[in-house]
């Protein structure tokens, strides 16, 4: 199958829009007046146009010669989500101008041009605002709705006058008319691919500040909440000044605007000029913001504001390309965030973010290449996954650190001034990094981006060398017929090198001898600092020497170790007992990352094991309070004014796992702060712990503590304590409970956005086990109603990951199958192979954990 593009007969120029959205009836009316290249000659022009009502006594075509042309048919292919505009002669070759006057809908999809609100002072305020990516544009306006047909834009937004009316560029001119609506006029845009485009109407303020290039930033949210506008600003500034430096290339527009949107299907979205966020991810109030999510908003900002050049100024050629866009700007995310905040740490927490992420997903047999054919645009919104952004992120953290980061620099420069305003291919970005740095990038990264999947590297001792092999690391098992082979930068350190001096060398064979002696080494690490994206699996002979490098290595190393001992046990390369033996050389352990690693990895195992008998489960559960509870004892309840940022988030991190673990001490002390809170004493609980305290009063607690929670979720204002419950409420000691809280879930009290977020909470909790699979079932359409097909595929594994057995997998696979829905295909086959493969680890091990444990 080819791929599914718009005729090749015409090609957009310039778009001259005036839109007037309806907050009555929830429609919009529209005029678009497109200029257009005629390249062949033709009858007809087809465009992409969903849900669009199109005025045929309005509609019609200008030539070159000022002549008018009527028109003579037209005609919607729903399937395709297109316009054909058919005339009575043939267009020849020239520049003529496409005038459509349409009616659409404000939908409440969260998708395209959709409506939001807020209540303030007592009253609902409506918001018409945009959502472009991937293929949405057309719901607004009639467009050559693909990436590489690049345009300019005339936006003209009619609002009423109280009102602010926003779009990619600065506004040139407004007037306002006696019956109190006003026309907004902007600038004309730089050329742009059509998902780029934004517009906002409703009532916001604002706060402002310039980058020392003297460019205006201003943060909008809803009423009365601007001020928590100031972090994200500051933040903003800086990362401008930050990426002009680093690309050497001036932002391209003459403002930058950011806002907060109540009502958004993902994270936020880069629209050149006019970024949109989830109120969580762009608003900050120290008084009820967690520090995690403080650290969330910086790299969110950071993520969005380098998509301004790449994404923006150069655009992939089409979906297949996606990754251009988005791992990169997850990598600069957190490039930026390390250089304004460099205590944080932040390339030390990439490992327990995107790097896990990426090696989870990318382990599957249902996972995809980075570079994946898109035959559909529909297709794309599957392909928003883990590794698009995850996996693209670590290779080219890889890749970094192979080339240097002063040639990737360069190489970066080249390719932004070389294709600036242009669309391109990936091969595009490995060219100007060759030419940056003198290396063949495209050798050693067409495996890493074309094929799927990633390799484990076996090393063992070969007389007085070291013998290394490649095979694709699944989570299902090795597999000797895949013959998937990559070149491998690998980075070994000893203690005759020193951790500062790697030996850097690429495996391109199935198997080599590392140029590493062996004479007088005491300890070694391969994938120092866990740059490389790969599995490390060492032989038994030289685990022991590994697990001396401990005290000598970084946090990334001793992460890295934790990581790969169990990714290699649950696929069954190991004996799970090994990273159960290797838990006990890290009881002094003291830093985020690794904790984060270690406690993952326990969750899981404990989740998996869930069918075991009690006896062996609460063995299990000692063995984690055993390791957890002295450093959850040794930071406290209490935090301290001396604390650093990581301390901040550690603290949550194992003192929610003693409460999870049913540790007495810490469940009956946070019941104590619970019942204060509740009574008013709002210190009784720092923010940071409130939803670890809320999770163990729920999880120990009753109907009772149930009917507190939603009270407290009610009466929150800002939406991030309202996440704080609804991340929680699915933990509750019942199925009852449970039901209830997915009940309250699809309720107008929960917004659709965030319905994913308790959904997690049931599924992860083995006491709802046997209810979230049937609701989700007996709700199906409801969920798919509110969350939209970009957010639905995304939820389906959220509910599978929630199970380890056959039996529901089966039960999954034969109801999904049922409902032809082709968009949810590989999230479906996704779930299923991780219940399966989680299903496969507990048979093959069961003995081996309950012999350990005693």
């Amino acid at each position: 199958m080819t791929r599914q593009i718009l005729p090749t007969n015409a090609k957009p120029i310039n778009y001259d829009l005036t839109l007037t959205p309806n907050f009555e009836d929830f429609t919009f009316h529209g005029i678009a007046i497109i200029q257009v290249q005629i390249t062949e000659a033709t009858n007809s022009i087809t465009v992409n146009g969903n849900e669009l009502v199109v005025d045929e006594s309005k509609t019609n075509l200008t030539l070159a010669d000022k002549t008018e042309v009527q028109l003579q048919k037209l005609e919607y292919d729903a399937s395709k989500k297109r316009i054909i505009f058919n005339f009575e002669n043939k267009i020849e070759p020239q520049v003529v101008f496409l005038k459509v006057t349409y009616q659409g809908t404000l939908n409440d999809r969260m998708a395209g041009f959709y409506r939001s609100s807020y209540e303030y002072e007592g009253k609902k305020r409506w918001i018409a605002v945009t959502q472009f990516e991937a293929n949405d544009a057309r719901t607004a306006v009639p467009c050559w709705d693909e990436p590489s047909h690049k345009a300019t834009f005339d936006v003209t937004l009619i609002a009423p006058a109280n009102n602010i009316a926003l779009s990619n560029m600065n506004i040139i001119e407004t007037t306002v008319a006696e019956n109190g609506v006003k026309t907004v006029k902007f600038a004309r845009t730089p050329v742009m691919s059509t998902y780029l485009l934004a517009f906002v109407v409703g009532e916001f303020e604002y706060l402002e500040d310039k980058t020392k290039r003297n460019l205006p930033v201003r943060v909008w949210a809803p009423l009365g909440k601007k001020e928590e506008g100031s972090f994200a600003l500051s933040v903003a500034t800086q990362t401008l000044d930050f990426f002009t430096d680093y690309f050497q290339i001036e932002y391209p527009l003459p403002k930058m605007d950011m806002i907060a949107i109540p009502d958004f299907a993902a994270g936020a979205m880069e629209n050149w000029g006019l970024v949109t966020y989830r109120n969580v991810l762009l608003l900050y109030n120290p008084q009820t913001t967690p520090t995690a999510a403080k650290q969330r908003i910086a790299y969110v900002v950071g993520h969005e504001l380098a998509h301004q050049w790449f994404g923006n100024l150069v655009t992939m050629e089409w979906w297949t390309d996606l990754w251009l866009n988005e791992a990169f700007a997850t990598w600069a995310g957190w490039d930026v965030v390390d250089h304004l905040f460099p205590d944080w740490k932040v390339w030390d927490q990439f490992l327990v973010n995107e790097y896990a992420r990426g090696q989870d997903l990318d382990s599957l047999k249902s996972s995809h290449p980075i570079e994946v054919e898109v035959k559909i645009a529909e297709e794309v919104d599957e392909i928003f996954d883990a590794i698009s952004y995850s996996k693209g992120a670590s290779v080219l953290r890889m890749l970094v650190n192979w080339l240097g980061e002063e040639n990737f620099q360069k190489g970066m420069r080249n390719y932004l001034n070389r294709h600036q305003y242009k669309n391109t291919l990936t091969v595009d970005l490995w060219k100007a990094l060759s030419e940056g740095s003198n290396q063949n990038v495209s050798e050693l990264m067409d495996g890493w981006t074309q094929q799927m999947g990633f390799p484990v590297v076996k090393v063992a001792k070969d007389g007085n060398k070291i013998l290394v092999s490649q095979t694709r690391y699944l989570k299902s098992g090795e597999d000797t017929t895949d013959n998937s082979r990559w070149k491998i930068p690998v980075r070994t350190v000893t203690n005759t090198t020193g951790v500062e001096n790697p030996i850097v060398e690429v495996l391109s064979k199935s198997s080599d001898h590392l140029s590493v002696p062996l004479e007088n080494v005491e300890w070694l690490k391969v994938n120092i600092n866990q740059t490389g994206f790969y599995r490390v699996q060492y032989s038994e002979e030289l685990l022991e020497v590994v697990a001396k490098s401990n005290p000598f290595t970084t946090a990334s190393d001793r992460c890295g170790l934790i990581g790969d001992s169990f990714a290699l046990a649950s696929a069954g390369y190991i004996s799970t007992k090994t990273p159960l033996v290797l838990l006990s050389s890290y009881k002094q352990e003291d830093t985020y990352i690794v904790w984060n690693e270690i406690i993952s990895n326990l969750r899981q195992l404990r989740s998996v094991w869930t069918n075991e008998e009690k006896s062996v489960q609460d063995k299990l559960k000692k063995f984690c309070i055993d390791l957890v509870v002295p450093i959850a004892t040794k930071l406290g309840w209490e935090a301290s004014p001396t604390d650093d940022h990581l301390t901040s988030i550690l603290r949550p991190l194992v003192v929610g796992e003693a409460t999870l673990l049913g540790y007495q001490p810490f469940v009956d002390e946070a019941k104590r702060r619970f019942d204060l809170f509740v009574a008013g004493d709002s210190n009784a609980i720092h923010l940071d712990l409130r939803t670890a305290v809320f999770s163990s009063v729920l999880r120990f607690g009753n109907e009772e503590i149930y009917d507190k929670l939603v009270d407290l979720y009610r009466k929150f204002d800002s939406q991030d304590q309202k996440v704080s419950i609804l991340s929680i409420l699915g933990n509750g000691s019942t199925p009852e409970l449970v039901l209830r809280a997915l009940n309250f879930m699809i309720s107008d009290e929960v917004r659709a956005q965030d319905l994913f977020i308790l959904l997690g909470s049931a599924a992860n909790n083995s006491v709802g086990s046997s209810v979230t699979w049937n609701f989700f079932k007996e709700n199906w359409d409801t969920i798919l109603g509110r969350v939209g097909p970009f957010l639905f595929g995304r939820v389906l594994k959220i509910v599978g990951d929630g199970y380890s057995t056959e039996d529901v997998a089966k039960d999954i696979e034969e109801f999904v199958e049922k409902k032809n829905n082709p968009t949810i295909l590989r999230s479906t086959q996704q779930a299923l192979e991780g219940m399966r493969v989680k299903a496969r680890w507990f048979q093959r091990d069961r003995q081996v954990v309950a012999t350990f444990l005693g």
